[in-house]
């Protein structure tokens, strides 16, 4: 579920902002993969569930967080309603026959990336969008694994369908003609440097069975 730019589709004019966010965070990217049940062997259904119930608990706050600069991302062209995804995890979980009361009491992650900047909110939302990329093959894991589709359980895993390649480009597109007149591309890098680590955190937390006090 997270970004692999190598998997994109390739977009003209891309600005150096983002191959230097490939660079700086390619190691990270390789790490939170070890956390990500999804591709392993004899996936249950229960521990799909336990991992939306988690990126509930991450996407919810976070979301918040980035919700406040809507108007900025609009200058640079980006309509960041379009691209909320935690109602797409309440409706997976709801698909999963976990009811409203358990979806509403998902734990929400304590240690969050900083959002303080725009800066900082376009690092944050490079690797949600970057996420995106794989999703197509993530849900056809599903389709085998478990069952699922996009209308029953999957969604959040492609929400963009086959619009995924269009919403990326749109994304870096922006971001690189942010970053152009902007130049604050060491703050996205370090947003999206913290975004891997405490998401990875968040997650193995999870998986090491460590209860749910936050990443």
């Amino acid at each position: 579920m997270m970004p692999n730019e190598e998997h994109a589709p390739r977009a003209g004019g891309r600005g150096a902002v983002l191959q230097l966010l490939k660079a700086e965070t390619n190691a990270m990217h390789e790490r939170i993969e070890c956390v990500v049940p999804l591709l392993r062997p004899g996936l249950k259904l229960s521990q799909y569930g336990d991992y939306l119930k988690r990126l509930l608990g991450y996407y919810r706050p976070l979301e918040r967080q980035l919700a406040g600069f809507s108007g900025e991302w609009a200058l640079s062209g980006l309509d960041f309603t379009e691209r909320l995804k935690t109602t797409f995890l309440e409706q997976d979980l709801a698909a999963l026959q976990m009811n409203s009361g358990e979806i509403a009491d998902a734990p929400d992650c304590r240690f969050l990336p900083r959002t303080d900047t725009l800066a900082s909110a376009w690092g944050v939302l490079y690797v949600l969008e970057g996420s995106t990329l794989g999703g197509q093959i993530l849900s056809r894991r599903l389709r085998d694994a478990l069952g699922l589709e996009t209308s029953s359980g999957a969604r959040f895993l492609n929400p963009y369908g086959e619009h995924t390649g269009s919403m990326w480009r749109g994304f870096a597109g922006a971001l690189s003609g942010w970053s152009r007149s902007e130049r604050s591309d060491s703050q996205v890098v370090l947003a999206a440097q913290q975004t891997f680590t405490t998401l990875t955190a968040w997650l193995e937390e999870r998986h090491d069975g460590r209860g749910t006090a936050g990443a």
